[in-house]
């Protein structure tokens, strides 16, 4: 390598003043963009994933509001059937005394 050639290298390795406003551009984009996107993580993102993990722990109630339902339906269907013995009790006694 001749001192030619190494002056023709060192000319196309060291950016310009162009290029390096061109990279400062760049480099404002990049920036630009990630403070977007990190904004979109704090404002956006985490209160969804709030809003999911919120949604989720409500389902572990529901099952247990579910059987209170399914509890309390069971034991009308035990009250009626009792109230319907006691009125089947009342008829018989009714049609005894007449």
């Amino acid at each position: 390598m001749d001192v030619n050639d190494f002056h023709a290298f060192a000319r196309r390795s060291i950016p310009s003043s162009d290029d390096t406003a061109d990279i400062k551009k760049d480099l404002a984009k990049v920036k630009s963009e990630i403070t977007e996107i990190q904004l979109v993580l704090e404002h956006d993102t985490n209160k969804k994933i709030s809003m999911i993990a919120e949604g989720n722990f409500n389902l572990t109630r529901k099952p247990d509001e579910a059987l209170k339902g399914v509890i309390e339906r069971e034991m009308l269907l035990l009250r009626a059937a009792s109230l319907e013995n006691e009125l089947r009790q009342i008829k018989n006694s009714i049609k005894l005394t007449a």
